[in-house]
């Protein structure tokens, strides 16, 4: 119930893991800079809404079953025997969900890496009054990654023509902030962009996956945390059988 609160309502508790991520390089930013990134993330937190709200909402069932059993085992078996029905369908849908999670993780993403396409698609310059297009930028710089799955997912939709604090650079063939950059913003390679390449750049690094690679760790440890929970449902479980019997 506090994780769907957090997740629905407190929009800053998710911010703040993006500004930390960001942090070296936020501080060398404007403040101008900054509040386009905080425009960013402002898109990107209402897509974990829903999964917010339907946590809410289990916890809330989860509240009341328990409250329903207590009621039963001070006063009515019927109570108890419901009780105990309904927290047998919690945790089968509990495990359910465990083994659709780990059959198919990317589900849990799905809704990231559609959102990351769109900015991808939409990009414009790093310097310019284009919130998404900051929030993309600092993402690839701090992440050293070019696009979702490539510096080709660019071809196409960018323009040539791009800003990096205050220098215009023009036919590009991917985003200046595809090149590798220092927590300044300073060219480690005077080559790049006139010439990406492996080295000089992350064009061939593609972000999808290396958020994916930091969002699963997270998952991971909640879901593994959420064994613990449907232990202590077995052995309510039991206990309320033994009750009846």
């Amino acid at each position: 119930m506090v994780t769907g609160a957090i997740i629905t309502f407190s929009t800053q508790l998710i911010i703040r893991p993006l500004n930390t991520y960001v942090a070296p390089l936020m501080a060398n930013l404007p403040n101008t800079t900054q509040e386009q990134f905080q425009g960013g993330v402002d898109l990107i937190v209402p897509m974990m809404r829903p999964i917010g709200t339907g946590l809410m909402i289990f916890a809330v069932v989860v509240v009341l079953v328990s409250g329903m059993g207590f009621f039963g085992a001070m006063c009515y078996p019927k109570i108890l025997k419901l009780y105990t029905v309904l927290l047998l369908v919690i945790v089968s849908v509990h495990l359910l969900l465990m083994i659709v999670y780990f059959a198919r993780p990317q589900m849990a993403t799905k809704a990231l890496r559609s959102e990351f396409y769109n900015l991808v698609k939409k990009y414009k310059s790093f310097d310019g009054n284009d919130s998404p297009s900051v929030f993309l930028a600092l993402i690839m710089i701090a992440t050293n990654c070019c696009g979702a799955n490539n510096g080709s997912d660019f071809k196409g939709s960018m323009n040539t023509t791009d800003k990096l604090l205050g220098r215009t650079y023009t036919d590009l063939q991917y985003p200046v902030v595809c090149c590798k950059l220092d927590t300044s913003f300073k060219l480690l390679d005077a080559n790049c962009p006139t010439n990406f390449s492996a080295e000089n750049s992350n064009v061939n690094e593609g972000c999808v996956s290396k958020l994916e690679t930091k969002l699963f760790k997270l998952t991971n440890i909640i879901v593994y945390v959420s064994l613990s929970v449907i232990l202590f449902n077995i052995i309510i479980i039991a206990i309320a059988f033994l009750a009846l019997l």
